[in-house]
Formats: structure tokens, C-alpha cells, sequence
């Protein structure tokens, strides 16, 4: 799992939470290069649907932002 972000942005700020159906976090970066492979403790995590909460502060050309974004996603092997 890997957010992308449009080329004509400055990160500023990064973390992104994981979460499994039952609340348990299962992973955090602070770092925008990360991707997440879906495992915990080099453990893979059973399929399902996960959750996330990305914080971002950004510059573009036009502002300077913060965002929280938060959705689900389908995690299969």
C-alpha cells in the first residue's frame, strides 16, 4: 500500500496510520517513500479490509496546506 502524490508538491509533514477492522494499528510511516507490505512484525496479515488516516502538510504553488484523509482498502494476495 503506497499513497502518490502529484510532482508539483512539497511534503512538509507525513504520517500515515494502518489499521486493521478491529482497531489495532498495524503500521506507521512518517515517511512519504514508504510502502506498506501488508505485513506486521514480518508477519503477512490475513486478507481483509484495512483502514487509514493519512496527516499531510504540503506546499504547492498556490498554498501551503494541512489534510487529514482517511478511507479503507482491500488488502489480497
Amino acid at each position: 500500500f503506497a499513497i502518490g502524490f502529484p510532482k508539483n508538491i512539497d511534503i512538509l509533514s507525513y504520517r500515515l496510520n494502518i489499521f486493521d477492522r478491529w482497531g489495532g494499528k498495524v503500521y506507521v510511516s512518517s515517511d512519504s517513500f514508504d510502502s506498506w507490505d501488508g505485513t506486521k512484525n514480518n508477519h503477512q496479515l490475513p486478507v481483509g479490509v484495512y483502514f487509514y488516516s493519512l496527516y499531510i502538510r504540503y506546499r504547492d504553488s498556490f498554498r501551503e496546506a494541512d489534510e487529514i484523509l482517511t478511507g479503507e482498502f482491500l488488502l489480497y494476495q
